[in-house]
């Protein structure tokens, strides 16, 4: 039995430490066996063709004092065993298995030396990598990941694993689609603790740019028995964030922390860590006491040292057995299960939001709908899928929580256009998404681009339940909220019994059958228009008031949304914003949760002539007062009042804002670029002052943003096509051709050994879009090709990236045959796997030919090559 929980809940549960530093330990006393030169720097390798190197470290770990196990399995899935080739790709089943059977093995004979019969509990746990592709910048597709993931997944499991570790996750929609995976397969099998971990920056951010309180609200509902952070920084540098986290993740759930020991640097060839074990271990115990921390371990640069000084400074300290209050955790047993947060959240890739809004309502912004918007539907069938993420995020500023997405066109491919629009939108849209389609594949369409945790619009029994079926399994499996419709076989519901008949249904459907609890499913009571000029529409208002409260008096939880715009359908743009105004108050009183509506077209209630409060509440309500139509008075005063004080006030919120190039390029308003550079270029701005005063200035502001985490990662790269697509504007403008011309190439290539190539990536998107021609070599570039292309293309720089510790031995080698060849040409290093220090201290002594440059990111590069091409002029 997997008794891993119950001891958790007395006991800091040890992980082991780092599996890569202890294998380049051994690999210091002898030459390993990868079964190849190819394969050399895949660990995972050593499981068929070394596995005592691996048992060995299994060893060491148990002897220090480790609770847990990782199996050598982080690199074994498919997308990175591709990376070097089909043959490594033949042994994914084999890697996998002998990864868990290793560690067992180890277990077991622990196990049988331990001695006076003292047994110390030992679980295995399936460590699961994040490869090297990001889903949320479109690098690799959902269904692609999610095979990858599901295929290892299988194996672990059917090897008998206690825990699935998904860690080092770098993605929110990584991870997510990780857990996905593993719980479509946990359906068909016992149930193994599934922990998820995150490494941060130091801003407190993925690599994707989701911070601490997204990722929980996004994870969450996936009911992992652990969140944590591992890897990037030491414990003390994860203090902030560990505070974060279990502020989020709030007692008693599992929160679990593995460090690196500090950041790595290579001294005369050898690797280094700055964290030694002592060092590591106070860390680790103050972290413990300070926030309550419930598994510990180490990673990068941890040895069993490590975690032998860990165990020994937890034990000292007494730490190691948790202070159990009985009292307390009986109370908390009548509340919320273990880890259990609120599901009334929806969230994006950067932002969470509460569907339970103080005070309410949560809005969500209806403009970015084809059928709706004017605007939108034109740039949909303009194709221009990137102004209209532009045009859906414009309703952040107006105040929206969400933004509904429908893209249905009569004579158009709903299901194309959503995989267009989503793959640009799912990481730049700073807000979560509301769904918004009748057709299901749509729907699973749009759930598979998306990385955070969205809301699906809509299902109904107007079949009697068979779509509603599909629909529900789609929002059970990808942890989404749900809009539910009072429609039923016989067509919308319009008086309040017959609307609350159908609620009663839907609820019983959705919570009995599909396990959607209260809090994961809106309740849509819908309205017609009142102002038809048909008198059986009059109630619709009320009707629809008188439902919402009557429901809410049924279950005071349960969470409402209304279109609220609807009930004004037909009146003049000038009347609608007060009717809708005065709708939406009434439906709050009512016990409205949510509405769908242009925020920016909300008036201040308060704000509204008393008079017109009054005559908007007897249209609603459908109060005849001495035979005066309620609709005809209502339009009456506005027709008496048009130069009034309220129409005046109304017209003053229209305000033509002007927004500046710089403002343009960080916004991602690529419709504004163009007219900006024209008035530019109209006031007397030549080309030249046009990309040196403001172009180059805009990026050097957004590198700043990067590095700070006040912009995230896809946007940097959206406002970098957007300087590239000012620079080819201005081309005509420039005095002399030669202007026009690339500021030279630049050869990139992750070193050999490395199959990592993200940062590599990043990089050749800024520079690239700053005018640099790039050539990309890939990944595993072998000193050969490096040196060979810098022959045949001539760079003005040559850029080498790497993640892993080796990738840091190999730029040695590289620099000192580039400097026994007599070449040049300068050098940028970058990547995980370096620090200043190292570059400056250890590769500019090799490289005596050349000037070698530090990388911290992508911008530094920019600002390098920028001195360089500088030089030369």
């Amino acid at each position: 039995m997997n008794n891993f929980l119950e001891f958790s809940k007395k006991h800091i549960v040890i992980f082991d430490g780092g599996m890569g530093t202890s294998i380049q330990s051994i690999a210091a006393e002898r030459v390993l066996q990868f079964g190849g030169e190819h394969f050399k720097g895949l660990n995972e390798m050593l499981n068929l063709f070394d596995p005592e190197v691996i048992a060995n470290v299994h060893q060491n770990f148990l002897l220090a004092g480790a609770n847990v196990l990782e199996c050598n399995s982080f690199g074994a899935n498919a997308i990175i065993l591709r990376e070097y080739g089909e043959a490594a790709l033949h042994y994914h089943d084999d890697l996998n298995r002998s990864a868990v059977r290793i560690a067992m093995d180890a277990r077991t004979k622990f196990q049988r030396e331990q001695k006076n019969g003292q047994q110390q509990p030992i679980w295995i746990a399936a460590s699961i990598g994040p490869a090297t592709k990001m889903p949320s910048l479109g690098q690799i597709s959902f269904d692609e990941m999610y095979a990858t993931y599901y295929n290892q997944v299988k194996i672990l499991l059917e090897e008998g694993v206690d825990l699935l570790a998904i860690e080092t996750s770098q993605d929110l929609m990584q991870a997510k689609i990780a857990l996905i995976a593993i719980n479509d397969l946990l359906n068909q099998r016992r149930k193994p603790v599934v922990m998820v971990s995150f490494t941060l920056g130091n801003s407190g951010t993925t690599l994707s740019g989701s911070n601490l309180e997204t990722i929980v609200r996004t994870i969450a509902p996936f009911s992992p028995d652990i969140i944590g952070i591992n890897c990037a920084l030491g414990p003390r540098g994860m203090f902030p964030f560990v505070a974060n986290l279990r502020q989020s993740f709030s007692a008693p759930a599992l929160i679990s922390i593995m460090p690196n020991a500090g950041l790595p640097e290579l001294k005369e060839g050898k690797t280094i860590y700055n964290e030694d074990p002592d060092t590591f271990a106070a860390g680790m115990v103050e972290m413990v006491r300070r926030f309550a921390v419930d598994i510990v371990g180490g990673c990068c640069g941890t040895s069993d040292l490590h975690i032998r000084a860990l165990r020994d400074a937890l034990s000292e300290q007494g730490l190691l057995q948790k202070k159990v209050d009985e009292a307390a955790a009986k109370s908390k047993s009548k509340g919320k299960s273990k880890g259990e947060i609120s599901k009334a959240f929806v969230t994006s890739l950067y932002q969470h939001s509460s569907l339970l809004q103080s005070p309410p309502p949560f809005i969500i912004g209806e403009r970015a709908n084809a059928s709706g918007s004017k605007v939108f539907k034109e740039m949909l069938w303009a194709n221009q899928f990137q102004e209209m993420v532009s045009f859906a995020n414009a309703q952040e500023r107006e105040g929206a929580h969400a933004i509904d997405i429908s893209l249905a066109q009569t004579g158009r491919d709903e299901c194309s256009d959503t995989k267009d629009f989503y793959t640009r939108a799912s990481s730049l849209l700073r807000l979560p998404v509301m769904i918004d389609s009748t057709r299901a594949m749509v729907m699973e369409t749009a759930l598979k681009l998306l990385p955070g945790r969205a809301i699906i619009n809509s299902v109904n029994l107007e079949d009697g339940g068979e779509k509603l079926k599909l629909i529900a399994d789609y929002a059970r499996r990808f942890r989404s909220l749900l809009v539910a419709l009072t429609i039923d076989e016989e067509g919308m519901a319009i008086t309040p019994s017959h609307k609350l008949k159908v609620f009663k249904r839907l609820s019983a459907l959705l919570q009995q059958e599909h396990e959607l609890e209260t809090e994961e499913v809106l309740y849509d009571f819908l309205t017609f228009t009142v102002a038809s000029g048909d008198k059986g529409d009059r109630n619709s208002a009320r009707y629809t008031l008188e439902a919402i409260s009557a429901a809410r008096e049924l279950d005071p939880k349960l969470l409402t949304v209304l279109g609220v715009s609807n009930v004004s359908y037909g009146l003049s743009n000038e009347i609608r914003p007060y009717l809708n105004t005065i709708f939406l108050q009434m439906a709050l009183e009512s016990g409205l949760s949510a509405a769908i509506v242009h925020s920016g077209k909300i008036l201040p209630y308060h704000k509204i002539p008393e008079e017109v409060r009054h005559l908007g509440k007897n249209l609603l309500l459908n109060h005849w007062q001495q035979g005066s139509d309620p609709l005809y008075a209502f339009m009456n005063y506005f027709e008496r009042s048009k130069h009034s004080e309220a129409s005046s006030k109304q017209k003053e919120r229209v305000q033509n804002e002007e927004i500046s190039l710089e403002e343009a390029i960080i916004g991602g308003e690529k419709s504004l670029i163009e007219k900006n550079l024209n008035r530019l270029l109209s006031l007397g701005e030549s080309a030249e002052e046009v990309i040196n005063n403001r172009l180059i200035p805009t990026m050097q502001k957004i590198g700043v943003y990067f590095q700070s985490g006040e912009m995230q990662l896809p946007f940097v790269l959206q406002s970098a096509e957007l300087v590239k697509q000012s620079v080819d504007l201005l081309a005509p403008h420039l005095k002399s051709k030669g202007q026009n011309r690339s500021l030279g190439k630049v050869l990139i290539g992750t070193v050999e050994g490395d199959v990592h190539d993200i940062g590599k990536n990043l990089v050749k998107i800024i520079i690239s879009n700053n005018g640099y021609e790039v050539i990309d070599l890939g990944t595993k570039v072998s000193v050969a090709k490096f040196m060979s292309a810098i022959l045949e293309h001539q760079p003005i720089a040559v850029g080498m990236s790497g993640l892993i510790i080796q990738s840091a031995q190999r730029m040695l080698d590289n620099l000192k045959l580039f400097s026994a060849s007599e070449i040049k040409t300068p050098v940028l290093l970058g990547g995980a796997a370096l620090s200043e220090r190292f570059v400056h201290e250890e590769c500019r002594t090799l490289y005596k030919s050349g000037e070698v440059h530090y990388c911290f990111d992508a911008f530094s590069a920019l600002s390098i090559l920028s001195t360089i091409v500088a030089n030369k002029q």
